[in-house]
């Protein structure tokens, strides 16, 4: 039976080396516990300890176990670090370097306790380091610095010093962000103003450093770019070329479509995105432009399509391109490699296989499966993955595909290396685009707060919300039209509350000229107006609005009016009109309903009636399917009689009807079987009003669930016909002739 004791430490029953580790662990500020177990002895050193600048808990759990002799003999010491063990178990000789090793950073326990350190620092410590880091931030600035006006000084000097560059800034940014993680633990633990001044000097460090990465990146880069956008043009113009025939195709399939109607159709953009294409079109579009050039001129710094169409036939290619080089490095390498190439061998060329076959027609490639393949593919090719969301780093690729070329993988190698270079030549297009969007946005948003300053200046002025808009609108009117090198765009002609002469934008047999008043000035050539009588405000171009007469005005306004009110009482006509006859539908409804549940309650608990000359003496239980078919005719008007023949043996049910389509008339037979009756279809007939025949001609023999749904279908309800037109009420006289059998 084992037994557990932890106390605080004790000599009593231990081994003389665990007294020594004990007295020593103790005196140097440890806290040394025992546990006494059959056959075994632990003891526990525990204490905190500085860990850069904050604190870890440490604990050393030293074991003792019995041999055979009974006699305690050291096993192992384990080291934990905030309770997860670290390395491998440690010798009795290692333990005492251990304590010396944390000696120096040991935390007084009471001190801490008591406020007088924070994770084993005093204030005059902390600020020390604080006063430390603010020099060491300041002087790897310094640094960065210089190595930014480095950049800039020989970024004419060519690729030579690019590479030494790029490595010199990328130590420099690893450095600046260690610096700020540092610092910002010293300002988080500490408070100190120093620290906060060495976090934001490190900070500002670190964005340089990374800017100058970003720079000297670029710098080595640069050779390439001459190389990769002759290599880009043409396939960016063959993505053009084949978007260009869409739109011919497109064009001669649809003469009369419009600019809207080609951004939805071939562009597949939303509803508004549309519209906004279409208006303008109808106001910027030049002589000869055609829909994708103008598209692409209606998104200012966004790429254009046939460099995004470019992209998506790049990824395909590369994609591709990568299981091509795959699948010839994986035949060199089973020439004669050892175990290891042909295992690599072996998954390069299971990869390639599954790779291509995503490409096959009819393959059915969901979106990234592509690049995952790929990505395998790389892997296996050097060692590391496939990044489809950043640029690959092209010239160290390129070491690769060199090596896969001299090992004899050249035409592979050689066509990857081109689609490399291609993708690089678009990112540095879209490089472009950004900067320009980048621009596009800063003149916004520094045009947006130039109207807002106007705007709040007139109205601490005292003016109305509607003047001091007037006032921002007219001020970047002003400034628009000063930057585009124009005259006004019409502003001046009208003052707010003008009469004017609204006219229709198209020239529909439903487009009427109306006279409306000046709300704003909305820049760009366009006002807000009035609408007509009875609908709201709209911006309408200055070209489309011209002064009016106060009188004629007055006059056109009253012409609204009046045309308001008769349309009024049109609408008012109209909804009595749609009333009445919601209501007449409803009492037939009503009606025809209370009829046909005047029949069920009428026909509940009754059998059909036997026919003429007729019998009824079945020797079976009827079967339930009559019953149905009672309850229907019956409820839908239709006429139903019963009999038997053959002494019992066979029962006989006929169901006749007129309904619009014609006379309908059913004869259904049940035979006995195994003590009960079943329907023989064979030896019905019927009189389809119809006239439906066989697949090979003649009549086709009714049964219980045809009849039935007859019933359903051309039973109507409606007012009360003449006789032997109309269903709806009791059944109608048959004809004399006999019903025909087939």
């Amino acid at each position: 039976m084992n037994t557990q004791n932890s106390t605080p430490a004790g000599t009593t029953g231990l081994p003389r080396n665990a007294v020594r580790l004990t007295e020593r662990a103790r005196a140097a500020g440890w806290t040394v516990s025992t546990e006494r177990e059959t056959g075994s002895v632990t003891v526990r050193l525990t204490a905190q300890v500085r860990h850069n600048r904050e604190s870890m808990a440490v604990e050393v759990v030293c074991c003792w176990e019995e041999d055979q002799a009974h006699a305690l003999r050291w096993r192992s010491a384990i080291l934990r670090k905030d309770g997860r063990p670290i390395a491998d178990p440690f010798g009795w000789r290692e333990v005492g370097s251990l304590l010396e090793r944390f000696a120096p950073v040991m935390i007084d326990a009471a001190a801490e306790k008591a406020g007088r350190t924070h994770h084993g620092l005093s204030v005059g410590q902390w600020s020390a380091d604080a006063a430390e880091q603010h020099r060491a931030a300041a002087g790897h600035a310094r640094e960065v610095r210089g190595v930014q006006d480095r950049l800039q000084e020989e970024w004419a000097a060519g690729a030579a010093w690019a590479e030494a560059a790029l490595d010199v800034v990328t130590a420099q940014a690893e450095r600046a962000r260690d610096a700020e993680e540092a610092a910002r633990v010293l300002t988080e633990e500490s408070g100190e103003a120093g620290a906060r001044s060495a976090f934001e000097i490190a900070e500002e460090a670190r964005t340089l450093a990374e800017a100058c990465e970003d720079a000297a990146r670029l710098a080595r880069n640069a050779a390439l770019d001459a190389e990769a956008e002759k290599l880009c043009a043409p396939y960016v113009a063959a993505q053009l070329q084949a978007d260009e025939a869409e739109e011919t195709a497109w064009r001669a399939a649809n003469p009369d479509g419009t600019a809207e109607d080609f951004a939805r159709a071939v562009v597949q953009a939303y509803e508004a995105p549309a519209r906004q294409f279409g208006q303008w079109w109808a106001e910027n579009h030049r002589p000869g432009m055609t829909y994708l050039q103008g598209y692409d001129a209606f998104h200012p710094g966004a790429d254009p399509r046939a460099e995004l169409g470019a992209s998506l036939t790049l990824d395909r290619d590369t994609n591709r391109a990568v299981y091509a080089l795959g699948a010839a490095a994986a035949a060199l390498l089973r020439v004669g490699g050892d175990q290891a190439q042909q295992e690599r061998a072996g998954r390069l060329e299971e990869e390639s296989r599954r790779g291509e076959e995503l490409y096959a027609p009819g393959a059915g490639l969901r979106i990234g499966e592509g690049h995952q393949a790929a990505a395998r593919v790389w892997s296996a090719l050097v060692g590391r993955g496939w990044n489809m969301g950043l640029s690959l780093d092209v010239l160290q690729d390129f070491v690769t595909l060199e090596l896969w070329e001299r090992a004899g993988a050249v035409e592979e190698a050689t066509a990857l290396r081109r689609l490399l270079l291609v993708d690089h030549g678009l990112r540095r297009r879209r490089d472009r685009h950004d900067a320009v969007r980048e621009r596009i946005e800063a003149e916004r948003i520094a045009r947006h707060d130039a109207g807002v300053e106007v705007y709040e200046a007139a109205r601490q002025a005292g003016e109305d919300e509607e003047s001091a808009d007037w006032a921002r609108w007219d001020f970047l009117a002003r400034r628009d039209a000063e930057e585009a090198g124009r005259e006004e765009d019409g502003r001046g002609r009208f003052a707010r509350g003008a009469d004017v002469w609204v006219q229709p934008a198209d020239d529909g047999p439903s487009a009427v000229r109306y006279a409306g008043r000046i709300v704003a000035y909305r820049g760009r050539g366009r006002f807000r107006v009035t609408g007509a009588a009875g609908t709201v405000p709209r911006e309408v171009p200055v070209d489309r609005v011209s002064p009016a007469g106060p009188d004629e005005a007055r006059q056109d306004r009253a012409r609204q009016e009046a045309e308001v009110a008769r349309r009024r009482e049109e609408w008012a006509a109209r909804d009595a009109e749609e009333q009445r006859c919601r209501e007449e539908a409803r009492a037939v409804a009503e009606a025809a309903l209370a009829r046909r549940l005047a029949r069920r309650r009428a026909a509940a608990g009754t059998v059909a009636p036997v026919g003429e000359h007729g019998q009824w003496n079945p020797v079976h239980s009827v079967p339930r399917s009559v019953g149905e078919l009672w309850a229907a005719a019956s409820e839908g008007g239709w006429r139903m009689t019963c009999r038997t023949g053959t002494g019992g043996q066979m029962l006989v049910v006929r169901i006749a009807g007129t309904t619009d389509a014609g006379r309908w008339v059913f004869e259904l037979i049940w035979l006995p079987e195994r003590g009960q009756y079943s329907v023989r279809k064979q030896l019905g007939a019927a009189r389809w009003a119809d006239g439906r025949s066989g697949p090979r001609g003649g009549r086709i023999r009714p049964t219980v669930r045809d009849v039935l749904l007859i019933i359903l279908q051309e039973t109507r309800e409606g007012a009360e016909a003449r006789p032997g037109e109309l269903v709806g009420g009791p059944g109608r006289p048959e004809p004399a002739a006999p019903v025909a059998r087939d």
